[in-house]
């Protein structure tokens, strides 16, 4: 019976995280955040953050992926936070422009040759 009792709360807990990590499309990794507590001191080193992702379900939540691939949940009411957001979002407006820039300068070559 305790077994039988274990596998339903097994199952039901699995069905209930599928239906969590749905409702948010954009997450990473299918990491959900539960819970944002206050951060001790300046935060997470911008140099350690690779990437973000924004969660408004079950809470509203910045999930920062480290360069290890662990993911932080933070506030995004924290300075700190807003802060790394704007770097990161910059950092990938740059790359973009790169980007742009590098396939503009080919296809610049392609016609010139």
């Amino acid at each position: 019976m305790k077994l039988l009792n274990l596998s339903l709360l097994i199952c039901f807990g699995m069905d209930l995280l599928t239906h969590i990590q749905g409702l948010e499309g954009d997450l990473i990794k299918g990491q959900v955040c539960l819970e944002a507590k206050p951060s001790r001191g300046q935060g997470l080193p911008l140099i350690l953050i690779k990437d973000y992702s924004e969660q408004t379900n079950p809470i509203k939540a910045i999930l920062f992926i480290t360069k290890k691939n662990r993911t932080i949940c933070a506030n995004p009411e924290e300075n700190w936070v807003k802060l790394a957001v704007q770097y990161l979002k910059r950092k990938a407006e740059k790359k973009n422009k790169s980007t742009v820039t590098t396939a503009a300068t080919k296809v610049t070559t392609a016609k010139e040759e």
